[in-house]
């Protein structure tokens, strides 16, 4: 039986020699690669150059940033480490340009308020609140003492504002010690030590931009209910704060008009404004003191974004009559100064292709900005332009294998409106595609990738 097996084994190796042979004697020589005569480069279909960049070159997280909170002498800021797996730690800018970290990348700021989180971070004087992503708890960071941490286990806590002179915070909670489906209110904390807090206002599914006016004596908020998301029906209130630190007489505003209401911010007069929608366009509105809404700019432009995460902040106030807006106009993002008195503007930029997170500092107004090259800083406005700030780590990669965005219009077959949107071209330096193709058609929408 073993003399049979070994026989047979070596039938199959001169079996497959012998298949080998074949292959070679009848294989056709591949044809050599086609070259342009005018530029030497390969000739090849799309999707088949080949790239030196990698998967891992192209997504590998870069020390990007986040979140700007203004202080007295600079802002803080929220930064990615790419060194840690992508933990984020809290830096500062001062107004000299020094850069001084403030909460180390290994303890790890995130929220996750709504699950998407945002605005984990609030400065008062020289301490720091911070939610740490592991237990979701809000610590207060203070210099040479260690974290001391302010909020129940199992809560979540964001988008916070201080309130009754730097005394107490008033924050989104999120409850995640009941059953069910988790409770969401607005509660004021105590500053120095762990506690449950009071809660101001409660009964809605969702909470976000609690504000206070300049002067203490008011406090505006949003909310909204279940099926709706932030970007389709929400709701404005105010009520009044009083010496108790609690609130009396809330009230909301605009209920008479449906649509999406988001960032209301007081203006250094104690205006309120806020962004809505009721135009089909995210447009900014003055509340007038009887309650109803005047626009400060009509547009058919969008003066801010959807809010996936809490803490967006696309305009603010320059001077009490004096506001930088991020507005995207056409499928192109642009900077504008309104004087809202006048109701002109001024163009302070339109080279980025993304503005956030504007906020007044103690020189200037600042904002985190990318243009659609892979250029991307921290921004702070001077006069009629703009100058980087501070610019984060990036990838490198070699420019000449980048697609630069280019803006483009086209029509919707489905509703035969225009569409806007940004064209990544093929870019690789080593070859070019046949007469006969056209380039793929990859278009990056403000909603993502479609």
């Amino acid at each position: 039986m073993a003399r049979r097996l070994k026989n047979l084994t070596w039938v199959l190796v001169w079996l497959a020699v012998a298949a080998m042979l074949l292959m070679r004697l009848f294989q056709v020589a591949a044809p050599e690669p086609l070259r342009d005569e005018r530029s030497g480069r390969l000739i090849a279909d799309y999707g088949s150059w080949h790239s030196v960049l990698s998967a891992k070159a192209v997504y590998a997280p870069s020390d990007s940033f986040g979140v700007l909170m203004p202080i007295e002498d600079g802002v803080y800021f929220t930064q990615v480490d790419a060194n840690l797996g992508g933990k984020v730690g809290v830096n500062k800018l001062g107004l000299s340009g020094d850069l001084v970290n403030i909460i180390p990348s290994e303890f790890d700021v995130k929220s996750r308020v709504h699950e998407y989180g945002g605005a984990p971070i609030l400065a008062i004087g020289s301490s720091l609140f911070a939610v740490k992503r592991d237990d979701q708890r809000l610590y207060r960071i203070a210099p040479n003492q260690q974290p001391v941490v302010i909020t129940p286990a199992n809560t979540r806590h964001a988008d916070c504002v201080s309130y009754s002179k730097g005394s107490r915070l008033i924050c989104v909670r999120e409850d995640h010690r009941v059953s069910g489906v988790p409770k969401a209110s607005l509660v004021a904390l105590n500053l120095n030590f762990e506690n449950e807090g009071e809660t101001l206002v409660s009964g809605s599914d969702f909470y976000s931009s609690p504000r206070v006016s300049p002067d203490g004596t008011q406090l505006a908020w949003i909310s909204w209910q279940q099926p709706n998301m932030p970007w389709d029906n929400t709701e404005l209130w105010v009520a009044d704060l009083d010496s108790d630190l609690g609130i009396v007489r809330p009230r909301r505003l605009l209920s008479q008009m449906q649509g999406a209401i988001t960032q209301p911010l007081y203006s250094p007069s104690g205006e309120l404004y806020v962004i809505a929608d009721f135009t089909n366009w995210w447009n900014i509105y003055r509340i007038k003191p009887d309650g109803s809404p005047e626009a400060v700019l009509e547009q058919a432009a969008e003066f801010a974004s959807p809010d996936w995460q809490l803490g967006n902040h696309s305009y603010a106030f320059e001077t009490d009559d004096q506001l930088i807006a991020s507005v995207q106009h056409e499928g192109k993002t642009h900077l504008l100064r309104i004087y809202t008195q006048l109701r002109i503007t001024e163009s302070i930029a339109a080279e980025f292709a993304e503005v956030k997170q504007l906020v007044k500092g103690p020189d200037s107004v600042y904002f985190i900005g990318s243009k659609i090259t892979p250029e991307k800083g921290i921004y702070r406005i001077r006069g009629r332009g703009v100058e980087l700030a501070y610019a984060p780590k990036l990838c490198i990669m070699d420019p000449r294998y980048v697609s630069r965005a280019e803006p483009i219009k086209f029509t919707s077959d489905i509703s035969g409106l225009p569409v806007y949107g940004y064209f990544y071209g093929p870019m690789n330096p080593e070859y070019i595609a046949p007469d006969d193709q056209r380039p793929p058609f990859i278009v990056m929408l403000h909603g993502g990738p479609t």
